[in-house]
């Protein structure tokens, strides 16, 4: 029995955001953000989402998104970590630009766990814009993903 490889949506569907509403009112935002762990050492970009079913104590991280049969879902690896001391702040860079940056100062606790979401009403990102009255067909959004990775692999050969 092989193991199903997960599609990387991060890449595929959205630059730095993505807005996700579904059939029952919920609302998540994506965003990929510059992250400094103070605790871990990490530096670098994240894909967080937020929403306002999450507590706002806790950060969600995105670790990877999950191919299913489901057409009008999408399921997530997410990293809580709950309670977390973090700080919006701005770096300099040697050139003299300044960029957004998270700082995590701390947390209590850090867990991981798969997540779904759905039923999908609207999908929209800087990248694709679905939209349908009742329903977003996610196998619209797994065929660019695949179109793209087809496009990626001629490019390649």
């Amino acid at each position: 029995m092989s193991k199903k490889k997960p599609i990387n949506l991060i890449e595929k569907t959205f630059d730095k955001k993505a807005d996700i509403l579904t059939m029952d009112g919920s609302k998540y935002y994506i965003r990929k953000v510059r992250v400094y762990n103070v605790e871990t050492g990490y530096y670098g970009k994240s894909c967080v989402i937020t929403s306002p079913n999450y507590n706002s104590n806790n950060l969600h991280i995105i670790r990877e998104f999950y191919h299913t049969n489901q057409s009008d879902r999408i399921h997530v690896r997410l990293c809580r970590l709950t309670n977390v001391k973090m700080t919006k702040s701005i770096e300099k860079l040697p050139d003299g630009k300044e960029r957004k940056i998270l700082l995590i100062n701390g947390y209590d606790n850090s867990s991981e766990y798969v997540h779904s979401i759905g039923p999908i009403k609207e999908y929209k990102s800087d990248k694709i814009n679905l939209e349908k009255h009742h329903i977003i067909d996610i196998n619209n959004i797994k065929k660019l993903i695949l179109e793209r990775e087809e496009e990626n692999n001629k490019k390649a050969a």
